[in-house]
């Protein structure tokens, strides 16, 4: 999930999306940068957490969820929705072609 994410926020970028799809863009970098979060909390006795960072992260996820609504019907959230759960469907990236040899 958090590779589906990390690459529709790539494609976002590099597509220039419209302002419209920004808070699609918020909900996947949210959702990545949250689950590395759990990652460390689950793996990571060593980290220390505080209420403030909790909250932060709390807050954080709310935005997301307000986003998620925002952008829910546009069929690019569909496609996102889909490829979060059968990341298989996720079109791969186009391969760089090298630039030719201007000498």
């Amino acid at each position: 999930m958090a590779k589906v994410c990390e690459e529709s926020v790539k494609r976002f970028c590099i597509a220039h999306q419209p302002v419209a799809l920004a808070p699609l863009k918020d909900v996947a970098q949210t959702f990545s940068e949250l689950q590395q979060k759990r990652h460390i909390a689950d793996y990571d006795s060593s980290t220390v957490w505080t209420k403030a960072n909790a909250e932060t992260w709390v807050e954080q996820a709310d935005t997301a969820f307000k986003n998620w609504r925002s952008v829910q019907s546009l069929p690019q959230a569909q496609d996102f929705l889909l490829y979060l759960f059968l990341p298989k469907l996720m079109p791969r990236p186009e391969p760089k072609t090298p630039k030719p040899d201007r000498n």
